[in-house]
């Protein structure tokens, strides 16, 4: 199976062997030593301060425990646990146990994307972790090969692939370095990304990106770290500078968006498997063939798009002339709210010699919540039939905007219930 879906959200490509293989690790040594030292120190801080009672070193030691408690994030898996490596899903990778907070992953080299994916404890396709009260996950990764690699984390949202639910960093490893790969929920290798929800997250992935040849690497500490403000905080900073640097918008638009009077403007008109005339100038109709899947006209908008953003959505009425049943479908596309090639998308059912008035409200696809498009800047509207049996014909009036928008009342990370 193709890996790309690492990046696309699809399902989970198969292969690889796991294997569960205990040794030691030259950071059990080092914690031992530490942990010596601090023994052998003690002593020495309570000869410097004289002879200590025992509340003395009651409260040194919850001093010291608390605060190292505080500072280090729990791991989110126990390699050490048979239980957890049984929610490890590897894609063209293999894995083995270094100890309980370090896994060995062999990436080959067949697929675009190798890599491990660690589902959420609980099972099933409801599980996830909780992680709202962090600003993101982190992973310390060892470049164990001998080629340079470029290593992914990723987390995912546990909602359709359609919205782009995931978000993803990554590092550039030489042979024999380590990084710490940190990932921030609303980011993408330090952009805006998709709004993440950090108390839903169903996996994480860690992979290679299109290595040349077979490598390997240890991973280390998968935790979460900082402040979900500081999540928020980023990716506020970081939208308002993309939104900086895009032109003007143009001003609001009032009324129709195309004049179907005018030679100009129909000239915009982009069929696909159709043909079309203008009624009057007050109507379009459309002729739909059969020798594509989705027949119909594409209305590219002018420079810097359609500002509706006084609106809540689009709305046409559509008049089905033919002798067949037809699914039509209203769609807006432009720039989403952190600057990707985004869609919204209606649909309606239309017997023969029906008409009825489509509407598509910003932010929905097919009646349910959509990506988020920046309605000051539409680029393009579709209106298209789906799969019709035989040719057939169509005539919609003008498309306006309709309706008032909501305001936006957060920078948060987005939660779909």
């Amino acid at each position: 199976m193709n890996n790309t879906a690492y990046l696309q959200g699809g399902a989970q490509p198969q292969g690889g062997h796991t294997s569960a293989t205990e040794s030691h690790s030259p950071a059990v040594t080092d914690e031992k030593q530490a942990s010596t030292r601090f023994k052998i120190a003690l002593p020495a801080f309570f000869r410097s301060i004289g002879t200590p009672s025992r509340y003395m070193v009651a409260g040194v030691f919850l001093l010291f425990f608390g605060v190292c408690g505080h500072a280090r994030a729990q791991d989110l898996y126990d390699f050490g646990n048979n239980a957890e490596l049984a929610r490890i899903d590897p894609a063209h990778a293999e894995f083995s146990v270094v100890d309980a907070h370090t896994l060995k992953v062999d990436f080959d080299n067949q697929g675009a994307y190798p890599g491990v994916t660690f589902l959420a404890p609980g099972g099933g396709t409801n599980a996830v972790w909780d992680l709202s009260k962090f600003a993101g996950i982190r992973a310390n990764v060892t470049n164990k090969g001998t080629i340079a690699i470029r290593v992914a984390l990723r987390a995912d949202n546990p909602d359709d692939w359609h919205l782009n639910h995931w978000n993803s960093n990554s590092v550039r490893l030489l042979p024999g370095e380590t990084k710490q790969i940190e990932l921030t929920f609303g980011m993408n290798d330090g952009k805006p990304g998709y709004s993440l929800d950090g108390s839903r997250i169903s996996k994480i992935i860690v992979f290679a990106v299109k290595p040349t040849a077979p490598t390997t690497v240890l991973l280390t500490k998968v935790t979460g770290f900082g402040k979900q403000a500081d999540a928020i905080a980023t990716r506020a900073a970081s939208l308002a500078a993309v939104k900086a640097t895009r032109p003007p918008a143009n001003p609001p638009l009032s009324g129709a968006l195309l004049d179907y009077g005018s030679n100009a403007e129909l000239a915009r008109l982009d069929p696909q498997h159709a043909d079309f005339e203008s009624v009057e100038g007050k109507r379009l109709k459309i002729d739909l063939s059969t020798d594509g899947t989705y027949p119909g006209i594409s209305i590219p908008a002018p420079p810097n798009g359609w500002n509706l953003s006084k609106y809540a959505g689009i709305q046409v009425e559509v008049s089905n002339i033919s002798k067949i049943p037809l699914k039509l479908d209203l769609l807006a596309g432009g720039l989403g709210d952190w600057g990707q090639d985004v869609s919204n998308n209606a649909m309606v059912r239309i017997l023969p010699g029906e008409t009825k008035i489509m509407q598509l409200p910003f932010g929905t696809d097919y009646g349910n919540p959509g990506v988020a498009l920046d309605t000051s800047r539409v680029s393009r509207v579709l209106v298209f039939a789906a799969k019709p049996t035989e040719p057939a014909s169509i005539e919609i009036a003008p498309i306006t905007g309709f309706g008032t928008p909501v305001p936006a009342t957060s920078e948060a990370p987005q939660t779909t219930k």
